[in-house]
């Protein structure tokens, strides 16, 4: 019998070096065999399925729910998305809301006026500078989105991670749990969601990474740009939370977590996006 190694395997099932490692450790790659510090693999051995894809959810039905999808499609032809939104006052309230939700969510400090004061391109001496610089990168992000979310890839994630953070400094908690968590969330986007509509992709891509979460800090700020991009590139408009909003949210995401019911927070995306459309039709 012929064998292969970590790195041949790797490259045939596309999946990375570690994530083979891992699963010959577990015993779930049928005859692979260690071989003092590396692992060997009959070379005609299938690709293993991947237990942990929606280990978070085992024997849980994932109710999406009912989002009027007729009624937003419409108002997605009648009001295409456009980036040079976010230099209206109606995009700059947008990011501002956002902003507000997530600090509030991540308990982190909050000077509104020094924050709206950033988004209307003013100085100011009321945030220290990695602050400052933070939030202008925010901004930055949301007016370069679609280039951004091409598709939603570890490279894109990064490349947004290094767009946001650039020039502050930024903690990432992506142990090895977490980075075979998030490969997984990249693998389910890709291939398990890839037949959903573009507005459940962006609420599921959004609550995982609030579960998953990769960075200690400015999570939820991620979360959102994340999801507005996956909604502004399949030709969406951005929603907005605002910080009155962070019991209701939490409350639908317990529901996620624990019961795999996304039902709730769905209709709160439904919401929160008509109202993008009611607003930017005053525009």
């Amino acid at each position: 019998m012929k064998y292969i190694g970590v790195k041949e395997a790797s490259k045939k099932w596309d999946i990375s070096d570690r994530r083979v490692r891992l699963m010959c450790s577990e015993g779930r790659i049928e005859g692979a065999v260690k071989l003092e510090w590396s692992w060997v693999i009959p070379e005609n051995t299938a690709k293993p399925t991947d237990g942990r894809t929606t280990r978070h959810m085992k024997n849980r039905y994932l109710r999406l729910g009912n989002i009027d999808l007729e009624k937003i499609d419409k108002c997605k032809t009648e009001y295409p998305f456009s980036p040079s939104v976010y230099n209206t006052t109606y995009g700059q309230l947008l990011i501002y809301n956002n902003l507000l939700y997530a600090l509030k969510e991540e308990s982190l400090p909050l000077n509104k006026e020094a924050i709206l004061e950033v988004l209307e391109g003013k100085l100011t001496q009321k945030l220290k500078f990695e602050e400052l610089l933070f939030i202008s990168n925010v901004k930055a992000s949301y007016l370069r989105i679609n280039e951004l979310f091409r598709e939603f890839t570890d490279y894109t994630f990064k490349e947004l991670l290094q767009i946001v953070f650039q020039g502050t400094t930024y903690d990432k908690d992506y142990n090895e749990e977490i980075k075979l968590q998030m490969e997984v969330l990249f693998s389910q986007y890709e291939v398990e969601w890839k037949v959903l509509n573009p507005l459940y992709k962006a609420l599921l891509v959004f609550t995982e990474l609030e579960r998953i979460k990769p960075l200690k800090k400015y999570n939820t700020v991620i979360s959102l740009l994340v999801l507005n991009g996956i909604l502004t590139t399949s030709g969406f408009y951005p929603i907005s939370f605002d910080e009155t909003m962070n019991s209701e949210i939490n409350a639908t995401l317990t529901l996620v977590k624990r019961r795999g019911n996304y039902q709730d927070f769905a209709l709160i995306v439904e919401r929160c996006l008509l109202t993008s459309y009611n607003e930017i039709s005053y525009v």
